[in-house]
This record gives structure tokens, sequence and C-alpha cells, in this order.
């Protein structure tokens, strides 16, 4: 029974760290919106612990919020996109070029986080539908085990 229980455990636990992601995530698409102009659309390429190739997107901006200069790199809130295909980080990149002008998102409350994707990234809500169906999984193991 200590099994299921533990693993009960995680499987919450995920659920709670993607619901809370998801929160903060989705508060994003109510922040301000302002222009901001791109400075560098690049990607960067690394190894990951298997060995496969990682193509990480790189986009640097430009933004006046409240009469204040800042520069920007959030992509999504608090997570970035990794591709394994090459030809897909490019697509992604492709609508940023350097020195378009697109809208963002800036926190009011603190004006140097800002995102160029709102909302939540499907990441974390994949994650919660991982610990919700691990956690009945766990539920029906437990009673029926009782």
């Amino acid at each position: 029974m200590t099994g299921p229980l533990f693993f009960l455990a995680i499987f919450l636990a995920i659920t709670a760290f993607s619901a809370y992601w998801i929160r903060k995530g989705k508060a994003t698409e109510k922040w301000p919106q302002v222009d901001a102009t791109i400075t560098e659309s690049a990607f960067t390429v690394s190894m990951d612990s298997e060995r496969f190739t990682n193509y990480t997107p790189k986009i640097t901006y430009t933004y006046h919020f409240r009469g204040r200069a800042n520069t920007g790199k959030g992509i999504y809130f608090k997570s970035k996109p990794v591709f394994k295909i090459e030809t897909e980080v490019k697509a992604f990149l492709g609508p940023y070029p350097v020195g378009k002008t697109v809208p963002i998102r800036v926190n009011p409350v603190a004006p140097q986080e800002c995102v160029l994707i709102a909302g939540p990234h499907a990441l974390f809500t994949a994650l919660m539908a991982v610990g919700a169906i691990g956690s009945l999984i766990m539920l029906v193991i437990l009673v029926t085990k009782t």
C-alpha cells in the first residue's frame, strides 16, 4: 500500500505544480500590451544528456513601458520552447525577424518581466494531465486493494 500512496503524492504534487504555473501563465494574458522591436532572432544548439540535439530560440527585443526603455528576452512565461529539428526552430523564429515590431505583454508590477507569447506554455498543461491521470490510476489501485 505504501507504493501507491507514494506515487499518488507524487502525481498530486505534479498536478498542483502545473496548476500553479498554468494560473501564472494565464495572468500574462491580462498584462498590458506594448509594442517591442526585435533586436535578435537566433537559436542556440546544444546536446542533451541522451546526446540528442536541441535547438532553443533566442529572441531579444526592446520596448518602452511607463516612459522607460527595457530589453526583454521572455518568450513564454517562465519557460522556453526547445525543438529537436532545426527547420522547426527556424519556422518558429520566422515571424520574429530583426527589426520587426511585435506586441508583447509586460508585468505592470515588475516591468522587466515580459513575454512575447502570453498564456501558459503547453508543457504545463501536459504535465497537469499526466499528474491528474496518474492520480486517478493510483486512487483506483488504492480503492481496489482495500
